[in-house]
C-alpha cells in the first residue's frame, strides 16, 4: 500500500507540475478581482512584519497554529525572495531569520513606494494624498502560487505588490518556474513614480529594464548588457532562459527619450535631421566613435584605412557604392546587425589571417516591421536582426 501510495503521489506531482508549467507558459489574464485559493478559508489570523520606521512590509495569513499545510521548501523559497528584497533593512532581516511555520498560507509584500494594507491583495502608494480619484487596482496570476497586484494611474500600470501562496503538501513545487516568473515580473515593471529608465537601479546594477513590445504583444524583460539589446525570457516548459533579438526594442534603445507625463507638452522638433542626430549620438555612445566594422578589398584583401571608413549611419549606403569592398569576417555579426542578414548561421568567424568574402548586402530592402520603418526614418538600415538563442539551463526541482 505504501509503495502504491508513493507511486500515485509521484505520478500526480508530475501531471500537476506539467499542467502548472503549461499554464505559466500560456500566461494568465489581468483581472479586476484577485485570485483567492480555497486554502485561505482556513486563515484564522494575520502577522505583520514592520521595518525600523514602523511601516508594514510583510503580511502573513496564518492557519490555526500547529497545522502543517504547506511544503517547507516552498516557504524557504519565499523567505529567500524576501531576504533579497530587504537585505538592506536589518530590522526586517531579523524577522526573516527563523523559518516561517507551516501554517503560513499566504505571504504578501509591497514594491518600493507602496505599502501593504489589511488585505493580502491590497497595495497602495505610501503617499496616499497623491492618489488620483481614477486610480484602481488590477491583479494577475503568474502561477497558482504567485499573484501580482498592479496599481493603475493615468493609463500606466505599476507593480504595487506581490502575494505568494506556498505550495500545499502533495502538490508540484515548480520552484524554478516561480523564481523565473518573480524575476521577470519585478524586472519589467515601471518604477513608481514614473522616471527615466536610464536612472533605474535595475538598469544600472543589473543591466535590465522592462518595456512594452508590440512584437511580443506584452511587457518584456530587456537585457542591455551588450551593445545591442535583446529580449530575455524564460521557457516554463523546458525551464530554460533564452535571449532573442528584436528590431523594435533595438530601435527604442537607440531613440528612447523620457517624457514626464506630468510635464507641460513642449513643441516637437520633428525634423529628420534631429532624429538622425539623436540616433547616431545614442549609437556612438554605445559603440564608441569608431564603428566596429572593418572592410577589406575583395581581390587584394587589403583593409580599408581607418580615415576612409564611413560613418555608422552611412555604412549600408557606402557598401552599395563600393562593391569592391566587403565586410571583414570579424565584423560579420555587426554588419548583420546594421544591414540585415536573414540567416545568422551564414556568419562564420575565422582567424584574422584568413581573408573571406563575407556577407552580401541585399540591394532590395523590404519593410518587414515597425523596427525597419523607424530605422529608415533615422537613416539607419536594419532589416532582420536575428540571432540564435542563448540558452541557460536551469536546475530541476
Amino acid at each position: 500500500m505504501t509503495v502504491l501510495s508513493t507511486l500515485f503521489s509521484t505520478i500526480y506531482k508530475k501531471i500537476d507540475g506539467a499542467n502548472k508549467q503549461c499554464a505559466m507558459e500560456h500566461g494568465y489574464p489581468v483581472a479586476s478581482i484577485p485570485y483567492c485559493p480555497k486554502i485561505l478559508a482556513q486563515g484564522t489570523y494575520k502577522r505583520i512584519l514592520f521595518n525600523a520606521q514602523n511601516a508594514p512590509k510583510v503580511l502573513l495569513i496564518m492557519a490555526p497554529d500547529g497545522a502543517e499545510l504547506v511544503d517547507p521548501k516552498s516557504l524557504a523559497f519565499i523567505q529567500e525572495q524576501l531576504r533579497n528584497a530587504y537585505q538592506e533593512q536589518p530590522t526586517l532581516m531579523q524577522h526573516l531569520e527563523d523559518p516561517f511555520p507551516r501554517n503560513t498560507i499566504a505571504v504578501s509584500f509591497p514594491m518600493f513606494n507602496f505599502s501593504v494594507e489589511s488585505s493580502f491583495h491590497e497595495f497602495w502608494p505610501v503617499n496616499k494624498t497623491e492618489i488620483p480619484e481614477n486610480a484602481y487596482l488590477t491583479y494577475q496570476l503568474q502561477s497558482e502560487n504567485l499573484q501580482l497586484t498592479y496599481y493603475n494611474e493615468n493609463k500606466i500600470q505599476y507593480l504595487a505588490g506581490v502575494t505568494f501562496f506556498p505550495v500545499l503538501n502533495g502538490k508540484a513545487k515548480c520552484i524554478e518556474n516561480d523564481r523565473a516568473a518573480f524575476r521577470i515580473a519585478t524586472g519589467i515593471t515601471e518604477p513608481y513614480p514614473l522616471q527615466d529608465r536610464n536612472l533605474w537601479l535595475k538598469k544600472i546594477r543589473q543591466h535590465i529594464y522592462g518595456r512594452y513590445c508590440s512584437v511580443a504583444g506584452k511587457r518584456i524583460l530587456i537585457d542591455c548588457e551588450d551593445v545591442y539589446v535583446r529580449h530575455w525570457d524564460f521557457n516554463h516548459i523546458t525551464r530554460e532562459w533564452f535571449k532573442e533579438a528584436c528590431e523594435e526594442c533595438l530601435v527604442d534603445s537607440l531613440t528612447y527619450k523620457f517624457v514626464d507625463p506630468k510635464a507641460e507638452p513642449a513643441k516637437e522638433k520633428s525634423t529628420s535631421s534631429v532624429l538622425e542626430q539623436q540616433a547616431e549620438a545614442r549609437f556612438q555612445e554605445l559603440v564608441g566613435n569608431d564603428p566596429p566594422v572593418y572592410f577589406t578589398h575583395r581581390e587584394t584583401g587589403e583593409r580599408l584605412p581607418k580615415e576612409s571608413q564611413p560613418k555608422i549611419t552611412e555604412i549600408a549606403s557606402w557598401i552599395m557604392e563600393n562593391p569592391d569592398y566587403s565586410v571583414h569576417c570579424h565584423s560579420a555579426l555587426f554588419q548583420k546587425f546594421l544591414n540585415g542578414e536573414p540567416d545568422p548561421k551564414k556568419v562564420m568567424m575565422v582567424d584574422e589571417e584568413v581573408q573571406c568574402d563575407d556577407l552580401e548586402v541585399h540591394e532590395k530592402e523590404e519593410i518587414v516591421s515597425l523596427g525597419t520603418t523607424l530605422l529608415e526614418e533615422h537613416k539607419i538600415s536594419l532589416i532582420n536582426l536575428l540571432e540564435d538563442f542563448d540558452v541557460i539551463p536551469s536546475s530541476s526541482d
